[in-house]
């Protein structure tokens, strides 16, 4: 039975390499593809199964028996020679000749005595093919260096110059010499297999810095040589164009070329709950749907976003009491990020929905520069008061008289100060700009951040400890923070009010979260304050939406910014209690969302005290204790409501708590699963340097590393891992039975 009868069978096939492929297993309910499928140097087909299923188990799932793995036999080559090709030295002398069989072997004999040919070729030197074709042509041709005498021939036929060395792949180096290429324009094609890859990277190496022009082209099309390529209809003049513009060779695509990009390892997450609209105020939900649709993005996007921007601009203007009569206050401000591949839209949706916030963001800047023309004209007259009442002064102290009442318009004149900046957003600033930015905006800012790991990266960083503990402060947004540096003098912060947002891909993600559940630099909490975080499940199917923006939802959503930026307690009806010497207005519930509020929260707090959770999710989950009333309160007050919170707002914001509390298991689980896999924990291995190029199995084993010391376990590890083209296993002679060594792809290490 051929491949195709078998591959027809299963599902999810996709190619790894050449004949070789990963499906899904019939004979468990495999949710990743864990079988692999290959073909044997005898034809016959192989099953691998990396979940353990027997082979025989595998055939009965889809009605075959063990014989169907046979291919049909193939009857016996011909050895009738069908191909003469001559190597001749510089002089045109003819030195050897290489056969070719219709089985596809090849000899190689020289002229003996008598018109005889003899096959005792040890002695005689290796030359380049069509060696005397190669001196005389034009110094400004392109010379073309394939494997195989055939493909030279079939580019002489379209007038170009090629060569290529007796005896195939990784014979170059048993050449005399090569110097007939030196200081000419060389272009290396390999063969599109493995020993192709490495041959050409070879033939590469040793004409580095000898050729006057060397460039690697792999033609793009079917067929693994350029007879192929010719035959699928390619012509000469086409390849001088492609030789043209090939990159000059370097090491870098030697292994770019020669390699496969390795593919994901598949780590099984928990499902997530798909974002419902409804959770979003009601003045926003047209607006966000519109982006979600129009970007073809998970909506989950840019309603995180928005939310956060509403944290943002609502800031510390009102606070929640979530209690009927305790003091406990809460500041609305959020954390968030959006998880997902490159491909899956994050920035698009950020930015969209930033959009609002970007004209309040014009709007402030224009009154800026309008409040700063106005201070520098008072600023001159006032220059000019203070010259005039400093001479006044100065006379009524030598006269003797009272000047007290010059001295009081003095200082009126010397309290001028410029106007502050109104700021929102930064994007990237040291903490020491973000403390003075804060002093000046004490309603709070928003770090908004499109590749998020960089911030969590530096925040880590040895000698950002203060840095660190500023952003963990900031989380709260009550609290006063007060500096003293050494030429700097002191700054008072009233309040450290910070809403983060940002995207980041899973894989940068999963190290960090390794800490923040093991204990480490990322064990304090940092990590679970991102209560937005969401990574939803990639879009099932992209389709072209092509439509004018809604830009009424749009113009809508805008004036609830506008509204919320231009907050007072009068507007909100909220009630203001004198705290020392600040005024802080907030909002209760109603006494029907109150009763709810309480109940909920009996029931976590003692769920969650059951200890059913383990740390790093406790503690994520436990900080939903200010979110749940913050997001009540932000939820309020988009819809222009006043006054109590009610209870049918309460019961959105504790739906979000389903909804968010889904995505923070996926999030969680994705370092906790990845660390417990042995493909993982090998991968991490391999990553970090612990193992090197062309490692054995007991390289492995013997270093009896926690999760990779069984020794079986190990070898379905690996066929895994070469199956998604991280390591490529190669057999290697050892003068008794050959050992089986493994390369890493250097591209596991960009």
């Amino acid at each position: 039975m051929k491949e195709n009868a078998i591959l027809n069978r299963l599902t999810n096939v996709k190619q790894t390499g050449s004949g070789q492929w990963l499906a899904r297993c019939p004979a468990h309910e495999d949710k990743h593809p864990s079988l692999s499928i290959g073909t044997g140097e005898d034809g016959r087909i192989l099953l691998k199964c990396h979940a353990g299923c027997e082979t025989s188990d595998i055939l009965s799932a889809i009605d075959l028996s063990k014989r169907d793995l046979f291919t049909e036999p193939k009857a016996k080559a011909s050895k009738t020679a069908e191909a003469f090709y001559d190597y001749h030295d510089e002089q045109g002398r003819l030195l050897y000749q290489v056969v070719r069989s219709a089985n596809k072997k090849f000899k190689q004999r020289r002229p003996g005595t008598h018109g005889q040919w003899t096959y005792r070729v040890k002695d005689v030197p290796r030359v380049l093919y069509r060696l005397p074709q190669i001196l005389t042509a034009d110094p400004s041709a392109w010379i073309f260096v394939v494997e195989g005498e055939k493909d030279v021939d079939n580019l002489t036929k379209q007038g170009l110059v090629a060569t290529t060395n007796s005896g195939g792949a990784g014979n170059w180096k048993h050449l005399s010499n090569d110097s007939a290429l030196h200081g000419r324009k060389v272009v290396v094609i390999p063969d599109k297999d493995d020993p192709g890859y490495q041959h050409a990277g070879d033939v590469c190496q040793r004409l580095n810095g000898k050729a006057k022009e060397l460039r690697y082209l792999v033609l793009d099309g079917p067929g693994k040589d350029v007879s192929d390529w010719l035959s699928s209809g390619g012509t000469g003049k086409q390849l001088l164009q492609l030789a043209e513009d090939a990159p000059a060779w370097t090491t870098d695509i030697s292994i770019q070329m020669s390699w496969p990009d390795p593919q994901p390892l598949d780590t099984v997450l928990p499902a997530v709950v798909p974002f419902d609209a409804d959770l979003l105020p009601s003045t926003l939900r047209d607006w966000i749907m519109d982006i979600a649709e129009r970007m073809q993005c998970p909506p989950d996007f840019p309603a995180v976003t928005a939310m956060i921007v509403l944290a943002g601009v609502a800031g510390r203007k009102i606070r929640m009491r979530p209690k009927r009569f305790d003091n406990w206050s809460v500041v609305p401000n959020l954390w968030g990020a959006l998880i997902g591949r490159p491909s899956i839209m994050k920035t698009p949706p950020l930015k969209a929905t930033l959009k609002p916030l970007d004209r309040l963001i014009d709007i402030a800047s224009s009154n800026y520069s309008q409040q700063l023309k106005h201070y520098e004209q008072e600023k001159e007259i006032a220059k000019l008061r203070k010259q005039v009442l400093e001479t006044k002064i100065k006379s009524a102290i030598r006269a003797g008289e009272d000047f007290s009442q010059l001295s009081f318009e003095l200082a009126t004149v010397n309290a001028i100060e410029p106007p502050l900046q109104k700021r929102y957003v930064i994007n990237d600033s040291t903490v020491q700009a973000l403390g003075l930015v804060l002093a000046d905006n004490p309603n709070g800012i928003i770090v908004v951040r499109d590749e998020l790991m960089g911030l969590l990266k530096f925040l880590e960083s040895v000698g950002q400890e203060s840095s660190r503990a500023f952003f963990l402060e900031g989380w709260d947004g009550n609290g006063r923070h007060e500096v003293d540096r050494v030429g700097r003098g002191h700054l008072k912060i009233e309040g450290v009010c910070l809403s983060v947002m940002g995207t980041i891909q899973p894989g940068p993600l999963q190290e960090y979260l390794r800490q923040a559940v093991d204990g480490g630099v990322g064990d304090d909490g940092l990590m679970q304050r991102f209560q937005l975080a969401v990574w939803p499940d990639d879009p099932s199917e992209w389709v072209n939406v092509d439509r004018i923006p809604d830009h009424n939802a749009e113009e809508v959503a805008f004036e609830v910014f506008k509204y919320i930026n231009t907050l007072t307690a009068g507007t909100a009806d909220a009630i203001i209690e004198e705290h020392g010497q600040i005024d802080v207005p907030f909002l209760h519930f109603t006494d029907e969302a109150q009763d709810r509020f309480d109940q909920w929260m009996y029931d976590r707090e003692n769920r969650l005290r059951q200890g059913q959770e383990d740390g790093a999710m406790e503690s994520h989950l436990t900080k939903y204790r200010s979110l749940i009333p913050s997001l009540a309160l932000l939820i309020h007050l988009a819809e222009l409501r006043t006054g109590p919170i009610g209870k049918d707002v309460l019961e959105r914001a504790i739906r979000w708590e389903n909804y968010l509390s889904s995505h923070a298991r996926r999030i969680y689980a994705s370092s906790q699963t990845a660390a417990s896999q042995p493909d993982h924990l090998l991968a991490a291995k391999i990553q970090q340097g612990q193992l090197l190029d062309e490692f054995t199995l007991r390289d492995v084993y013997g270093h009896h590393w926690s999760g990779l010391n069984d020794k079986e376990q190990l070898k379905t590890t690996l066929l895994q891992l070469a199956d998604y083209g991280w390591v490529k296993p190669e057999k290697r002679p050892t003068g008794g039975r050959p050992t089986t060594i493994y390369r890493i792809n250097p591209k596991v290490f960009k």
